[in-house]
C-alpha cells in the first residue's frame, strides 16, 4: 500500500475538502487536520463523528426529534443492509482520502468540485423523495439531522443566512448508498487520470510526433502500407564535384529572408513545380511522405490569406506573444502588417498530414510527420535558392485552421509553414546579421 504524504499541502487539502467553495475562497491559507468519518468500536463512523460535532440544542428541540434521526431507516431498508452501506461508506472514505492526499493540486481540486456538484444533486433528489414518502407524513424533521460530517458539509446550505444553527443536510439511508457510488466513481476518475498522466510521462522523447496512439489490431490482420517487394541495387545520384560541398555552401550562403518583393516580376510556374519536386525527394518516416504543397497564385486568394494572417498577427503582437518575444523581433523590423503576402508572386503553404489512406481504403499512419515535412521544407528552400528565387519563411501563430478552411484542405492536414516566393524588389533591404561560425556549431568526437 502506498504511504500517505504528511506535507503541509496534504493538511491544506484535507481542510479545503471540508469547506464550501465560498469558505475556501475567503480563507485560502487556513490549515486544519481534522479527519473525516472516523468511528469507534461502539458507533458507526459517520454517526460517531456527527454525534461528537453536533451543536447543543434546547430540551424542546431534542424531544421534537427522534433519537434515530441520523440512522433512521424510513424506507424499510433492513438494518443489515443499512449497516452494510455504512461499512462501505467507511471504506470508501478511507480510499478517497488516501487518493486525494497523494494527487497533484490540479487533480485534487478538480475531483473535489465534481464530488460537491454530485452531492448537491443527491441532496435535491433526497428532498424530492422525502416529500413523496408516505411514511414521512409531512414531518421533515424526522428526515433531517444536524450533521457536520465533512462529506455532508459539502452539500449546499439549506438554512437562511440569519439562522445560528449549523448547516443541515440529509443523510438518510438511501443517500448513503448513493454517496458510496459517488465516491467509487470519484476514485475511479482519479486513478484513470493519474494513469493517463503516468503514461504521458513515460513516453519516449519525441514520441508525440511518432503517431503511436492508435487502436491495436489483430497481429494476423496487419498489413504494411508499402508494397512488399525485393530491394533493388543502389544507384548514386548526380553531384557537384569536384569540390561539390564547397560549391553548395557558396550557393546556399547567399540565401536571405526577403520581405519586399517585385510585384512586376514573376517566375514561371514550372520553376516552382521543379522546386517542389525537389522538396518531395526528402526522407520521411516509413516513407509516408506526409506533406502537401499548396501554391497560391491568384491575387484574390493571396489577399484573403493576408487578411487572415494580419488579423491574427495583430492579436499575437498585442496579447499572445510575450513582451520579450516582441522585443527580440524589433531589430528585424517585423510587425503585424504583412504586405508581402499580396506582393509576392507565389505563396506556398506546406501542410503536414497527420495520417493518410492506403489504396485499399485503410488508415495510413504517418510517423514523424512534422519532422519529415520540416526536412522537405529545407529541401524546398535550397531548391528555390538554386533557381535564383527569394523566399520568406513564416509560421503565423493560430492561423492554421482558418487557412486550412480557406483552401478547403482535409482535417488530417495541419499548416506547418507559409512561404512567400518571388524576386526581391530593387530597393529591398535586409537586416545586417552575422551567422555563427563553424566553431560555434560543430563539435568533433
Amino acid at each position: 500500500m502506498r504511504q500517505k504524504r504528511t506535507s503541509q499541502s496534504e493538511v491544506s487539502r484535507e481542510e479545503n475538502f471540508n469547506k464550501t467553495p465560498e469558505e475556501v475562497s475567503s480563507v485560502p491559507q487556513k490549515r486544519l487536520s481534522q479527519t473525516p468519518c472516523q468511528g469507534n468500536e461502539d458507533q458507526e463512523p459517520c454517526e460517531a463523528y456527527c454525534n461528537q460535532n453536533r451543536p447543543q440544542t434546547s430540551r424542546t428541540s431534542q424531544t421534537s426529534r427522534p433519537e434515530t434521526m441520523i440512522s433512521a431507516n424510513p424506507t424499510g431498508i433492513s438494518n443489515q443492509t443499512h449497516s452494510g452501506n455504512q461499512k462501505q461508506l467507511q471504506i470508501l472514505c478511507d480510499m478517497i482520502k488516501m487518493e486525494l492526499s497523494s494527487t497533484p493540486d490540479f487533480i485534487y481540486f478538480d475531483a473535489k468540485w465534481r464530488i460537491i456538484e454530485i452531492l448537491r444533486e443527491v441532496q435535491k433528489r433526497n428532498l424530492i423523495h422525502s416529500k413523496s414518502d408516505p411514511g414521512n407524513n409531512g414531518n421533515d424533521s424526522v428526515l433531517r439531522g444536524i450533521c457536520k460530517c465533512p462529506l455532508n458539509a459539502l452539500c449546499k446550505k439549506r438554512e437562511e443566512s440569519g439562522e445560528k444553527e449549523a448547516p443541515r443536510c440529509r443523510i438518510r439511508g438511501p443517500s448513503k448508498a448513493i454517496q458510496c457510488l459517488i465516491l467509487a466513481l470519484s476514485i475511479k476518475y482519479i486513478k484513470e487520470y493519474k494513469r493517463k498522466r503516468s503514461i504521458n510521462a513515460e513516453k519516449l522523447a519525441g514520441e508525440e510526433d511518432i503517431a503511436v496512439d492508435f487502436t491495436q489490431e489483430d497481429q494476423d490482420a496487419l498489413q504494411p502500407a508499402l508494397e512488399e517487394k525485393p530491394h533493388v541495387p543502389f544507384v548514386p545520384g548526380e553531384n557537384l564535384n569536384p569540390d561539390g560541398a564547397r560549391r553548395f555552401y557558396e550557393l546556399i550562403r547567399g540565401r536571405r529572408s526577403v520581405r519586399s518583393f517585385d510585384a512586376n516580376r514573376k517566375p514561371s510556374i514550372h520553376v516552382i513545380e521543379d522546386c517542389i519536386r525537389a522538396a518531395g525527394t526528402a526522407p520521411s518516416g516509413a516513407h509516408t511522405e506526409p506533406w502537401t504543397f499548396c501554391v497560391v497564385e491568384q491575387l484574390a486568394v493571396k489577399q484573403a490569406v493576408g487578411e487572415l494572417v494580419e488579423q491574427e498577427e495583430h492579436i499575437n503582437y498585442s496579447t499572445r506573444m510575450h513582451a520579450q518575444w516582441v522585443t527580440d523581433l524589433r531589430p528585424l523590423q517585423t510587425n503585424a502588417t504583412k504586405p508581402y503576402l499580396s506582393e509576392a508572386p507565389f505563396l506556398i503553404l506546406m501542410f503536414k498530414q497527420t495520417h493518410g489512406t492506403t489504396p485499399d481504403g485503410r488508415k495510413k499512419l504517418h510517423y514523424y510527420n512534422e519532422i519529415s515535412t520540416s526536412i522537405a521544407a529545407g529541401f524546398l528552400l535550397c531548391a528555390l535558392q538554386a533557381a535564383g528565387l527569394c523566399s520568406l519563411v513564416t509560421t503565423p501563430l493560430n492561423c492554421g485552421p482558418a487557412l486550412r478552411r480557406l483552401l478547403d484542405r482535409p482535417a488530417n492536414e495541419k499548416l506547418l509553414i507559409l512561404l512567400a516566393v518571388g524576386y526581391a524588389a530593387k530597393d529591398c533591404q535586409v537586416p545586417d546579421l552575422q551567422r555563427k561560425s563553424l566553431q560555434d556549431i560543430l563539435v568533433k568526437y
